[in-house]
Parts: C-alpha cells; structure tokens; sequence
C-alpha cells in the first residue's frame, strides 16, 4: 500500500509488554491526530462490489457519530464465524456475514494489537491478535496481509483520542434499553408482571419469558390470561402463547412452542364455545388461516397436528375451563371493547379520508401570449353567426365570476379532528349524557359536514 494511504499512528501511556519485531509500538511521544478521512480504507484484495454491500450492511450497526475507517475480509470460525474485522473512530467489530456483530470492543479498551509473532513471515493470511487486558488475546484467523496493516495502523491512530459525544450518548442509551430488558427478563423468569392484571392458571416460567420475549421496549401487557396456554393483551395486539413443556408437547411443537399475534384491528369477534366444564376461547379473524398447520410434524397421522380441529393444536384458539372464563370475563369484555374501538378508529378515518380526500393544489393561472388570437367567449361565434361551442378551459382568469367577500369561507375539518371529535361524542354516550338517537343525529353532522 502506498505510504499516502497509511494512517499516521499515536501512542499509547499504558503498560504494554517488551515491544518485538511483530508488534506495533510507536515511539514517538503521544499526539492528537488529524481527522480521519470521510472515506473508509478496504484491503486491497475486496472487490468493489463487496465493499458497497459492506458499507450498506455495516450502516444499520453504526451508532451516532460513528463512521468507518478501516474494514478487511476475515475467516475466522472459532468462537465465531466472522467474515469481517471493522475499524470506525469509536470500536472495533467482529462481523459475520449478513452485517450480525459477533465481537465488539471500544477502541480505548484495547491494549494493543499486533500480528501473531509465531506466525511465518511467508504467511499470506496470518492470525491478528488483540490484546485487551485479559490473560488471553483475541485470535482473528486467516487476515490478509494488507488487513493488518490497516486494521493496526486505524486502531494505534484512534485508540487515544476521546470518543465522539453523540456516540457515548448513543451508547448510553443503549446500555440503558439492555439493563432494562436484563431486568424484565429477570422479572419474566421469576413471573412477576406488577402492572398487569393475570388470572387463571398457574403462569409457568416458559410462557412468562415467552411473553416477555414479544414485548417491545418499555412494554407491558396489561392482560395475562393462562389457561392450556397463554393470551397476553397489549395497547394494540393480542398474543396466544403455547410454549410451555405440557402445552407444546399438546400443541404438536415438541420441545419448542407456538406462538401467534393478532392486531385488534384484525380481529373479527372473540369467541367463547363451552361445555359443561370445559371450553374454547377462540380469535376469529378474516385472514388467518389456522387450520393450515406448517411444520415437521403435519401430515403424520401420529402427530397432534393430524386433527386441524384440534383446539390444543390451534394457534388463535386457546382451551379454558369454564369456571376460569367467567373469573376473567370483566377483562375479556374490556379487551372486546378496545378491538371494538380500534376497529371503529380505523372506520371514521377511513370514511372521513373518502369524505374529505386532500385537496388538489391549484394549477397556476396561464398568461396569455402577446402574439396569440384571444379565445372568443363561450356561446358567441367569432363571424358573428350560431353560437360556436367553447371546448377545453378558457385561460382568462377575468371571466371567472369574483368570490363574495361578505361571503365566509369554510374550512372542511381533518380526519384526525373528525375522529377526535366523535371519540368526545363517543364518551359522552357511554357515560350516558347522549341518548342513541342524539348520538347517532351528532355523529351524522359531523360525517356530512
């Protein structure tokens, strides 16, 4: 590589072991360097299309402030099957292939990194070795000899410098997303939900985390109903969880789980089908096809998957004794009346965008040419004879007729202060301030406003 594209390298003040021929150890005191250039350096042997798919796989992992500085190709297998070794003004990254990190370390935490002194001087892809304070140093297997050179030279050049403000805010952030999905596991393993609401069986530990597994950040369910099985409600879904060792075994998912989610705004009705004893709570939707089980095990007349009735086997039904149902039932009918509400939501936007579409801008008025043959007003013929029919639109703004100013113009509402709107009307009717019929007459003035 030419010594222009080298990196300029700094120094570091921790304790390092006695320097060797293979190692890199600057000698000269430590230096702020200059900013890195806005292009990363590849090794000389990527091709130019491995490095746009690199560059565009690497971007979704970059934090803020983060850039690429140096990457080259890798073939390392143990612990980890990487492809490649990252270098950007923040951390070094270990990446397999797809862009999934499998390695990762901030570039002040490495102590120093070198090529393996029991390597061959005639070794074209030798080990690169990255100490980081532990007994044992990182081996990378099988990086290219030019990889070194870069990898080495862009972390001596960065590994002094302070990180980038807006990525250890970035980084902190995200540290704090993972102590709080640490603690909701830890919660999850112990079958503790505080904020929500469970009834039912006994919750088992796998379809607490199975359920902690399906919640976004900072998410709760506000229902848990455990029957041979699970259904979890969220603000906008609802889950039906079959994970645990006796209901996925049931289910036809031996040593793993069935797992389905369904929007409110999906969902048709919940129905509930009893016995005696024993029943079915069932979700009923338009487009989801349960009885078509797809898996190993479909097809085998041993396989609980052989019945598509099968209850236990089903992903959106869930078996409930009939003394559990009607435990819950203050629950289940609050959760009917929020898939009521998200499907009636989606209804008034629906109307209100058909009934009031975005207007179309107004095209600008066209001059009229100096050189052009004024168009003749419609109904009068320019030889004085019948009337000539006009077709087309007449370009002379002046025989539009002029707007009454005594006149106010009325602005149509949007959609969203529609909806605004009949949700206030909604609340006065349930609590009982409207009559149906004021409702209704309410509701209709304002859709045919």
């Amino acid at each position: 590589m030419p010594d222009s594209h080298r990196f300029p390298q700094s120094h570091s003040d921790r304790p390092m072991t006695p320097p060797s021929h293979h190692q890199v150890v600057p000698a000269m005191p430590p230096m702020s360097p200059a900013p890195l250039p806005s292009e990363p350096y590849f090794s000389e042997a990527m091709k130019p299309k491995k490095r746009d798919r690199v560059i565009w796989e690497v971007r979704s992992v970059l934090l803020q402030g983060e850039f690429i500085a140096a990457v080259t190709t890798c073939n390392n297998f143990r612990p980890w099957m990487v492809d490649l070794i990252i270098v950007t003004n923040a951390r070094l990254l270990a990446l397999a292939a797809g862009g999934e990190v499998k390695w990762e370390i901030e570039l002040p935490d490495i102590r120093w990194i070198e090529t393996d002194p029991n390597a061959s001087k005639h070794d074209q892809n030798p080990p690169l070795l990255v100490h980081t304070g532990n007994e044992e140093p990182l081996k990378f297997k099988l990086v290219p000899r030019d990889g070194h050179t870069l990898v080495i030279g862009a972390v001596n050049y960065r590994r002094n410098c302070a990180l980038p403000g807006e990525y250890q805010a970035d980084m902190e952030s995200r540290r704090a997303q993972a102590r709080a999905h640490e603690r909701a596991k830890l919660a999850a393993l112990a079958r503790e939900w505080p904020s929500t609401v469970v009834k039912g069986l006994t919750l088992a530990k796998r379809t607490s985390v199975a359920v902690q597994q399906h919640c976004r950040p900072g998410e709760q369910p506000w229902f848990i109903l455990v029957a041979d099985g699970a259904l979890a409600a969220f603000e906008d879904r609802l889950i039906i969880v079959k994970s645990s060792i006796w209901d996925a075994a049931m289910a036809g998912a031996l040593g793993g789980g069935r797992t389905a989610t369904f929007y409110y705004r999906d969902i048709n009705a919940i129905e509930y089908n009893s016995g005696l004893m024993t029943g079915v709570l069932e979700v009923l939707t338009a487009s989801y096809q349960g009885t078509a089980n797809k898996d190993f095990w479909r097809g085998s007349t041993s396989s609980r998957n052989a019945d598509a009735n099968d209850p236990f086997t089903l992903s959106h039904t869930l078996p409930l004794w009939k003394g559990e149902y009607q435990k819950a039932l203050p629950e289940l009918n609050e959760l009917r009346r929020r898939i009521s509400e998200s499907k009636g939501m989606v209804t008034i936007a629906r109307i209100a965008r058909e009934t009031y579409p975005a207007p179309m801008p107004a095209p600008a008025p066209t001059l009229p040419s100096p050189h052009a043959v004024p168009a003749p007003h419609q109904g009068a013929s320019p030889m004085g004879g019948s009337p000539v029919p006009v077709s087309g639109p007449i370009n002379d703004v002046s025989l539009s007729a002029p707007a009454d100013p005594s006149t106010p113009a009325q602005s149509k509402p949007s959609a969203g202060a529609l909806v605004d709107e009949i949700k206030r009307l909604a609340e006065l009717w349930e609590a009982g301030a409207l009559t149906d019929e004021e409702f209704s007459a309410a509701k209709a003035k304002i859709l045919n406003f």
